[in-house]
């Protein structure tokens, strides 16, 4: 994680100046996208029952949320660039 974590830091900050903030919403994205994936998988080899089933689908509903907002900032941007 903490490799991932450098990479996609060094590729923001070795971007073109122009393009930094687009890279930076595609990091961001795929950051979003990564982390819904792995609460879809904790919550499919869990369930939701219980308490703790319950607060991995509160989790993943949080995270997929973010992953929606930053997926709808990432297209507002690039359709209006």
């Amino acid at each position: 994680m903490v490799i991932a974590i450098i990479i996609a830091n060094v590729i923001v900050i070795f971007s073109e100046e122009y393009s930094k903030h687009s890279v930076s919403l595609w990091a961001l994205n795929i950051t979003a996208a990564t982390a819904s994936i792995l609460c879809i998988i904790v919550i499919c080899k869990y369930g939701i029952q219980g308490l703790h089933g319950k607060s991995y689908l509160f989790l993943a509903l949080g995270v997929i949320s973010w992953f929606s907002a930053d997926f709808t900032l990432l297209y507002n941007i690039m359709h209006w660039d």
